[in-house]
């Protein structure tokens, strides 16, 4: 039983060696995330049938050890992460402004609506939205809808984030 671990572990070896040496860099950059994230799914269900005959076979029995993969860990593994601001960092760069006579001149970048009695300003750039879409937003963004400032940046000092090369 130890050969057939060692010789599915050989085979992954092998195969990671070919697929990342000679396949992904052929494969145009749509195509590389899903073969990416298909190549890891397969590779993760060869360790586990190899955790399973060692574990099975090999091992004396030992009902603590439990190997639990989540049925829908690949599913999720290539999912975008959402970077947000923290509640600290909303507090500290958006204001709320009163507006004293209602203006139809300001609208809303976001939902295109007049705003009419009270706003939500980011302090760097200025632009205002209203509270309620400017909290919507933030749950999705770090940047301001309209020229894209990253709201976590405090003036004349960068983040420190893997946007700011961007």
């Amino acid at each position: 039983m130890e050969e057939q671990v060692l010789s599915i572990i050989e085979g992954l070896i092998e195969s990671r060696n070919t697929f990342f040496a000679r396949t992904i860099d052929r494969l145009r950059p749509a195509s590389r995330d899903i073969a990416y994230t298909r190549f890891l799914a397969s590779e993760t269900l060869l360790l586990e049938l190899a955790s399973r005959i060692y574990t099975n076979h090999v091992l004396p029995p030992n009902p603590s050890i439990v190997i639990n993969v989540p049925a829908n860990f690949m599913d999720t593994f290539s999912e975008p992460v959402p970077v947000v601001p923290t509640s600290a960092q909303i507090t500290q760069n958006v204001e709320s402004i009163e507006i004293g006579i209602p203006s139809t001149q300001m609208q809303c970048a976001i939902c295109q609506d007049n705003i009419l009695h009270t706003g939500s300003r980011i302090r760097q750039c200025g632009h205002t939205y209203h509270p309620d879409c400017l909290t919507s937003w933030l749950s999705m963004s770090v940047r301001c809808p309209v020229c894209r400032h990253d709201i976590r940046e405090v003036v004349g000092r960068p983040t420190g984030t893997s946007s700011d090369a961007v």
